[in-house]
């Protein structure tokens, strides 16, 4: 198969397209033998941003994401969440056109849960494409525009939240809908 993402192939212009979009995986997976701010530096550099452009993002989305003290810490001593804040601080630094954000809130406490929800809300109001992948269909219920429902491997429901609860569980939850597809 083939994949675009602004136009362009996502296997032959893949440095055009690492410039649109940002990655936050489930589990995120650094060189330990750096520390947390040569880490982002890094993947400014990688997508061509100035130092200070860099410098000045870091600060603003590690304040907010309450790891700026951690910035100097080599990663191998990152918890969960600190690797979590700063694989989010790395995929959101260069303001990207799409944002894929898998399990984005596994293994943060929640006062930094509310934070990134905020940071993935003003995201998404700026024009920010992004797809989030959660098992917190609860969550999913109150961040999500349009909702799909993966069930096997499969495409089990597609829709906005409430026309999905309408449609497949009238006065139910997303949940709901889940185990209606899922039956």
């Amino acid at each position: 198969g083939t994949a675009r993402v602004g136009g362009h192939d996502c296997f032959a212009a893949r440095a055009e397209v690492m410039r649109l979009v940002g990655y936050l995986p489930d589990e995120p997976m650094f060189y330990e033998h750096l520390r947390g701010g040569e880490i982002v530096r890094f993947c400014g550099q990688m997508r061509g941003m100035p130092d200070d452009e860099v410098l000045a993002r870091t600060d603003e989305l590690a304040e907010r994401l309450a790891f700026a003290d951690a910035l100097d810490e080599y990663a191998v001593n990152y918890s969960m969440g600190m690797k979590k804040k700063l694989a989010l601080t790395c995929a959101m630094l260069h303001r990207p056109a799409v944002l894929v954000l898998d399990e984005p809130t596994n293994g943060l406490d929640p006062v930094v849960t509310r934070t990134l929800l905020d940071i993935v809300r003003e995201a998404a109001a700026a024009g920010t494409a992004i797809f989030y992948s959660t098992h917190l269909l609860e969550q999913a219920e109150r961040l999500c525009h349009r909702v799909a429902i993966l069930h096997r491997g499969r495409l089990a429901a597609l829709g906005t939240p409430g026309g999905l609860r309408e449609q497949l569980a009238p006065g139910g939850s997303l949940e709901d809908v889940f185990f209606q597809v899922a039956a």
